[in-house]
């Protein structure tokens, strides 16, 4: 057969991920059920589901059993903090959720204000929100799960969404083989206590695993065809 075309069927049988492009891994998921993982730290408490959101979720499943449970005060507040070590080799990552506001969160308009929830990735804030539960208005344009009093401290209306898919939370540039990843209150408004809070279920972080690059491929497609060669 010629060199060429000997090379070629090589670099398609050495590289198919080339080919069929890059993958996502899961490396960390849980639904709290089984208490606080070892990998999350910091000032939160396991608390079980409301019943009025139990069954409510798409694409990070629906909300059972406990959820997470963060009050802290402070501007910032403290954050529940998730630590992963040992991460494959990758570009990117991706979180899924489901989040709750919960009590008094005032949005940025409001004599109380503002109150925003924050994701900070190896120090770097990467993603910030709000909710205004005070008036009943959504703040957050995200997948809307439950509007109203779920049970929390006081006649708040609590705001539930499914945060899978965000583009703020997916595809967020990361090489190292390790991360740490900050869930945190913030603001000038933020009370914190039994003033608002929020909560987490069915969390889950991907990492997007890259396909060989054409020239690395080529250079095993030639080396291939080069021993058969000989």
């Amino acid at each position: 057969m010629h060199p060429i075309r000997l090379a070629t069927l090589a670099l398609i049988s050495a590289c198919p991920l080339a080919l069929g492009g890059v993958s996502w891994t899961e490396v960390f998921t849980t639904d709290f059920d089984s208490g606080m993982p070892g990998e999350v730290s910091g000032p939160a408490s396991i608390n079980p589901v409301p019943g009025a959101l139990v069954g409510l979720g798409n694409g990070a499943g629906p909300f059972s059993g406990d959820l997470l449970w963060n009050s802290a005060i402070g501007n910032p507040a403290p954050a529940t903090v998730l630590t992963i070590s040992n991460l494959p080799t990758h570009d990117a990552l991706s979180l899924s959720f489901l989040m709750v506001f919960i009590d008094s969160w005032d949005s940025t308009n409001g004599s109380v204000t503002p109150d925003y929830f924050n994701i900070a990735v190896d120090g770097t804030t990467v993603f910030q929100t709000t909710s205004n539960n005070a008036t009943g208005s959504v703040v957050y344009e995200g997948d809307l799960l439950y509007s109203g009093h779920a049970g929390w401290g006081g006649s708040w209306i609590d705001k539930a969404f499914d945060m899978t898919g965000d583009p703020g939370l997916t595809e967020i540039a990361h090489t190292a083989d390790s991360v740490t990843i900050e869930f945190f209150a913030s603001g000038g408004g933020w009370q914190g206590a039994g003033d608002e809070s929020w909560a987490i279920d069915n969390l889950s972080l991907s990492v997007r695993i890259p396909a060989p690059s054409v020239l690395a491929c080529g250079v095993i497609g030639l080396t291939a065809a080069r021993r058969r060669r000989d």
